[in-house]
């Protein structure tokens, strides 16, 4: 039988409990880096709003807002918006990308306040001049639209 070091047991427990979460992105340094510093774990309130995503560093990732801007809104709108928001004295807030948009689907049930129905969420990706990519949070599926439709906004900023 492995013995395994306490350390070991650990970051075991830690992709674990990842991995159930269905969030396991992280590599094992970052797992050693959450550990080295604790206000940058997932879930955790950090910059302003809630870390929702790591990178294998561990030393970097982004944060999304604490909840949704208060409307539904069309793309340009959220993109003014997020650009003026400021929550804690950060102001470099944005308009999530695709890929930041499902890394934060991925990590919704850790960062919480997300709309209790099955919902849209705008991406700052354009598809084309007039046609944006949304996400539906309801299922994960990716698609584009006009920008003129109105959807909810999370912004994001990264660290």
């Amino acid at each position: 039988m492995k013995r395994y070091s306490k350390q070991q047991l650990f970051r075991l427990l830690i992709f674990a409990q990842l991995a159930l979460l269905g969030v396991a992105t992280a590599s094992d340094k970052a797992v050693s880096a959450q550990r080295e510093d604790p206000a940058k774990r997932l879930g955790t309130h950090y910059g302003g709003g809630i870390v929702c995503y790591l990178d294998a560093t561990g030393q970097h990732g982004l944060i999304a807002a604490p909840k949704d801007l208060k409307d539904k809104m069309t793309w340009g709108k959220a993109i003014t918006e997020c650009q003026a928001l400021e929550y804690e004295g950060c102001r470099d807030w944005r308009l999530p990308s695709l890929n930041e948009l499902q890394k934060l689907y991925n990590a919704k049930r850790i960062v919480g306040s997300f709309s209790d129905t099955e919902d849209y969420y705008w991406s700052s990706s354009m598809e084309k001049r007039d046609i944006a990519w949304y996400q539906d949070f309801g299922d994960g599926s990716q698609c584009y639209g006009g920008k003129n439709f109105k959807f909810l906004v999370r912004a994001v900023r990264s660290f």
